[in-house]
């Protein structure tokens, strides 16, 4: 017969006195937050656990529920897994650090605040710029807004979020960490003055105005997003996921990291965006120096670009880029207008068109696989012309000249001079189509022939 001996009921019992104790006390004590606790001690339920079905055994042993009582049940597996993934949220929510990556949101509150409440709190921190020089923001907490403005000085407004269980914690940890601009002798730097607390319970929203003396913003945005305009020098920006969107500028842009959203436009000097990971649209526009794209599946450079690239959703989009431009990526439909060249394209897996306002004078080679290549020139156009398709075909408008064209084992190739031209144009695909359009100078588009 059983002894009467009922399995981890007195350390059950334990656990509901110690939790509801913990509790208690934080109902008593305002200041204090009983979730950091349970989030650093929880696994201390599974030692209790395991000593619990340890005394069963001890308790039972040599009896028939000895036997049972050392062995894991799907009852027992499934609480396990329960604990484990409670316990981790529980870790996750209260003692992450926030340079690990946003919040995920419940009903509009960051899960870092889910088990207690967010406050609100604004200041404002003014300095007065004697001499030209660089300005250097660090915000691993939030969004930074900053603009170009009149007068002498630098003014910041942080708006902080503090994630605490009452407002006496909220306005203490609010005033632990403290926004100072500092000033480094050829310069000024954003700098965070933590006094005391938990710097992780705290984020905070930057808006900055910078007056015409400072030549260069210096920005590293960690999990928030990035609104730059109306800025007299250059901006150099480190991005971690975020979005980006940088508007009138008067020198350089350079941005590395990755993120989401990224748009650059009328920069008067040169741009360079290097993004690990990017996975939102991307837009390069109005640039009067060397625009440049790097990324994981797309390289871009062109000498000048005062008209735009654009890529979203599997489409990219090329006008009015200006001297030598190269561009190699994969997985997109390409168009290409006004973009006189020298133009080098290579693409995989997507059709490819280029549309010219006027006759080619430059070099132009377009490499694709597995996607056809549409080429729309005006009628009066001349180049010597190299174009191979693999399992595919060549279909021209122009034809004459010295123009061969040869069909054998399902590749098709199209080769020779037309017109006085002598531009070299090189189109070469697999498993797709060559397609070589003319235009008129009244229609002013592609003339099928028929």
């Amino acid at each position: 017969m059983s002894n009467g001996y009922r399995r981890g009921s007195v350390f059950g019992a334990l656990i509901l006195i110690g939790v509801g104790g913990l509790f208690l006390y934080a109902n008593l004590h305002p200041e204090f937050s009983a979730w950091p606790v349970l989030a650093k001690f929880w696994p201390v339920l599974i030692i209790f656990w395991g000593a619990g079905k340890l005394v069963d055994y001890l308790m039972l042993r040599g009896s028939p529920e000895g036997a049972a009582a050392s062995r894991l049940t799907g009852g027992d597996i499934f609480g396990l897994i329960l604990l484990l993934i409670f316990g981790s949220a529980i870790s996750q929510a209260v003692n992450r650090d926030w340079n690990l990556g946003p919040g995920i949101r419940i009903g509009g509150e960051e899960i870092g605040c889910f088990l207690g409440k967010e406050f609100e709190f604004s200041q404002e921190v003014k300095q007065a710029v004697s001499a030209p020089g660089s300005l250097t923001i660090e915000n691993n907490r939030g969004n930074v807004t900053i603009s170009g403005g009149g007068g002498n000085e630098i003014r910041l407004v942080a708006r902080k979020k503090v994630c605490a269980a009452s407002d006496a914690e909220a306005y203490r940890l609010s005033q632990a960490f403290e926004p100072v601009l500092a000033d480094t002798g050829d310069g000024y730097e954003l700098q965070w003055n933590v006094l005391a607390g938990d710097r992780r319970a705290v984020a905070a929203d930057l808006d900055v105005q910078v007056p015409p003396s400072i030549t260069a913003v210096n920005l590293t945005v960690d999990h928030g997003d990035l609104r730059a305009s109306n800025l007299p020098g250059d901006v150099n920006v480190e991005m971690r996921p975020g979005s980006v969107d940088i508007n009138k500028v008067g020198g350089n842009v350079a941005v590395e990291g990755r993120g989401k959203e990224f748009r650059v436009r009328e920069v008067k000097g040169s741009v360079r965006i290097e993004c690990r990971s990017c996975y939102g649209p991307i837009e390069l526009a109005a640039v009067g120096g060397t625009a440049e794209y790097d990324s994981s599946r797309t390289n871009f450079r062109a000498e000048g670009l005062p008209g735009e690239l654009k890529m979203e959703s599997g489409e990219m989009t090329l006008r009015g880029a200006r001297g030598e431009v190269s561009l190699v990526t994969r997985e997109y439909e390409i168009s290409v207008e006004d973009v006189p060249g020298p133009l080098r394209l290579e693409n995989r897996n997507g059709r490819v068109t280029i549309r010219a306002a006027k006759a080619p004078a430059q070099p132009l080679e377009v490499s694709n696989s597995s996607g056809s290549i549409e080429l729309v020139l005006p009628a009066g156009s001349g180049f010597i012309l190299s174009a191979s398709t693999r399992n595919g075909d060549i279909k021209s408008d122009f034809t004459g000249g010295s123009l061969t064209l040869t069909e054998e084992h399902g590749d098709s190739t199209l080769e020779g001079t037309y017109g006085n031209g002598r531009v070299p144009i090189q189109l070469s695909t697999s498993h797709g189509t060559i397609y070589l359009r003319r235009t008129t100078a009244a229609a002013g588009r592609a003339d099928s022939g028929n």
